[in-house]
C-alpha cells in the first residue's frame, strides 16, 4: 500500500478524483457501481496513468490486491462490488 501511495502525486492524494487509466477495457462483472460513493467518503483517490494494481480494505479487516489494467475512464462511474468493498482504504499522505 505504502509503494502505490509513494507514487501518488501531493495533489492526487489530497483531491478525490475518479481513476483515470491508460486502456479501455470493461469493468469485471464482479464490479457494481459504487464509486461516487467512494470518492464522497474520501476513500478513493486518483492514481498514476501506469498504477493497475489497486488496494482495497474489505469489510472483514483484511486486504485484497485487484488487478485492474486500465478502466480508461475519468469523470465516469466505474464498478466495485459495494458488499465487498464498503471499506476501501483510504490513502493519503500520512
Amino acid at each position: 500500500m505504502e509503494e502505490l501511495a509513494t507514487s501518488i502525486s501531493d495533489r492526487q492524494k489530497s483531491t478525490p478524483i475518479y481513476m483515470a487509466m491508460t486502456t479501455s477495457r470493461p469493468a469485471p462483472d464482479v464490479f457494481t457501481p459504487v464509486l461516487d460513493d467512494l470518492i464522497k467518503n474520501r476513500v478513493l483517490f486518483g492514481f498514476d496513468n501506469n498504477i493497475s494494481n489497486i488496494m482495497f480494505g474489505m469489510a472483514g479487516g483484511f486486504r485484497r490486491k485487484m488487478d485492474i489494467p486500465g478502466f480508461g475512464i475519468y469523470g465516469k462511474k466505474f464498478q466495485t462490488e459495494y458488499d465487498q468493498f464498503r471499506t476501501p482504504l483510504a490513502m493519503n499522505s500520512n
